[in-house]
């Protein structure tokens, strides 16, 4: 018997479909490399993802951003100077006598975020101002970064000092006073602290917001119960070993800053829902603490509720603040600012 023959026609018409599928799959497979190349440039180059600021940890402090830091992101700039803080570079003491110096020390609210330009910053706008009005050299540093509790300012100014400051502002925030203020985030680990840039723009995208967006109504899940559930007395006794933490860093923060003759001015920041009067525990507890100390806090609540009353846009979620906001918390502090100095 004889093998049965392919005829020549059959043959054809199986070489010539393989031939049409190969060519299908290389231009499916080289289209998907073209849109892979272009979210790659567009996230790059338009978006200015894959170079974020970089933070760093330390041993007393917690976590800081890496000193010496100039980056664009989302159209924004970001700069560190020597000292790891959200202003321009100067020396660690005063070049003339004629000099004035304010340093800032907060958290997220006065850092900004890498959606706050440089030039659009509370204490970039105060520098500014003050230039313009007393006709003499200004320096102001911004001293902050997010999540930054009385724990993480008071080993700030133990390890870099007070910088010759004539005034030193604090603003602060209930928001972290029912937290573990010894709490530290991993450097490196969690998406939103990196130490290092990532390889692609995508990278950041597919790992840092991507994941936030998509879980963004997910209840968070914590190890304390949720503070406002609490009443006051369920509140201190609950939270009692994190508030004495936190209590004993803004003390000796305080006593600090009065040793060495340095004017204080604090200010308390509020919550979106805080500025429309719902009071929460740890605003109150925060304004308690500092009535104890002798300080009579500028409450920036009046300023924000007037912005808000007349349509302006100042959160950009429901602790941190636009551009607006931010001009609207340096309209707020420059009297006092200009009236202690």
């Amino acid at each position: 018997t004889t093998a049965p023959q392919t005829s020549p026609t059959r043959q054809q018409n199986r070489w010539g479909f393989q031939s049409r599928t190969c060519r299908r799959l290389n231009i499916a497979a080289l289209s998907l490399m073209g849109l892979f190349v272009a979210a790659e440039l567009y996230c790059r180059f338009w978006l200015r993802m894959g170079n974020p600021p970089l933070h760093m940890s330390h041993a007393q402090i917690g976590h800081l951003f890496k000193p010496s830091q100039d980056v664009c992101r989302f159209g924004q700039r970001i700069q560190f100077n020597a000292y790891s803080m959200r202003s321009d570079d100067f020396p660690k003491e005063k070049a003339t006598s004629n000099e004035l110096r304010i340093l800032f020390i907060g958290d997220s609210v006065i850092n900004g975020g890498s959606l706050t330009d440089q030039s659009q910053l509370a204490t970039e706008l105060i520098q500014q101002q003050l230039k313009s009005d007393l006709d003499r050299p200004i320096v102001v540093g911004n001293a902050s970064a997010g999540g930054w509790n009385p724990t993480n300012q008071l080993a700030y100014v133990k390890a870099f000092g007070l910088f010759d400051a004539d005034l030193v502002v604090l603003v602060l925030s209930g928001r972290y006073m029912p937290k573990d203020p010894t709490s530290r985030p991993k450097i490196g680990e969690d998406s939103r602290f990196p130490d290092h840039s990532p390889i692609l723009a995508l990278q950041e995208l597919a790992f840092r917001y991507l994941p936030g967006y998509l879980l963004r109504n997910k209840p968070s899940v914590s190890k304390w119960p949720d503070p406002r559930k609490l009443t006051y007395e369920e509140f201190k006794k609950m939270y009692r070993k994190p508030i004495q933490t936190y209590d004993a860093a803004l003390q000796l923060l305080v006593s600090t800053i009065r040793r060495n003759d340095k004017s204080l001015l604090v200010a308390i920041h509020p919550s979106a829902r805080e500025a429309r009067g719902a009071r929460e525990h740890g605003y109150g507890y925060l304004l308690t603490l500092l009535l104890g100390m002798e300080i009579q806090p500028i409450h920036l609540s009046k300023a924000y509720v007037d912005a808000l009353d007349q349509g302006s846009n100042i959160y950009r979620d429901w602790i941190h603040l636009t551009a607006m906001g931010q001009q609207v918390l340096a309209n707020a502090l420059y009297e006092p600012i200009r009236n202690e100095l």
